[in-house]
């Protein structure tokens, strides 16, 4: 209509952060009439995004039949190391909980804390591949408050 207009006006000023926040945000600002703030380190603000973000650790195993002297085995093969097993079954449960296992104990020890971990199954013709994803927030404070950043 020609007699009438909307306009829109934030009662909060706006704040960018990120490398593009100058370009992108101080527009949207514009448009809604309120004060823009860029503060001084903006373009890396979102660095602590990233820190802030999931730790994440994968950990695999392997499981195969092999003949042996006649008779058939189940390998269980993780990280470097094999295990033998006459069921199927037990191999499957054995590899579970050690990747698991050493999933939860690599995302810690990487600075996560109250991992979640789970497990993948994969079948590659005769192979079982089972991977492990743990995942966690990393810690950024320590045990008495003190941040770690």
């Amino acid at each position: 209509s020609p007699y009438l207009a909307v306009t829109m006006t934030s009662r909060f000023p706006i704040i960018g952060i990120g490398a593009p926040a100058k370009i992108f945000i101080q527009k949207v600002a514009e448009y809604l009439n309120t004060r823009f703030i860029l503060p001084d380190h903006a373009p890396v603000a979102n660095a602590v995004g990233a820190v802030a973000g999931s730790v994440v650790v994968a950990k695999e195993a392997l499981v195969y039949a092999r003949e042996t002297d006649g008779a058939r085995v189940f390998m269980a093969q993780i990280e470097g190391s094999n295990k033998r097993f006459v069921e199927v079954e037990d191999a499957c449960r054995y590899a579970e909980k050690i990747v698991a296992q050493l999933a939860r104990e690599s995302v810690i020890a990487a600075g996560a804390i109250a991992p979640q971990v789970v497990i993948e199954k994969q079948t590659e013709g005769a192979l079982l591949r089972i991977v492990a994803h743990a995942a966690g927030n990393p810690r950024l404070s320590d045990p008495q408050g003190n941040y770690a950043l």
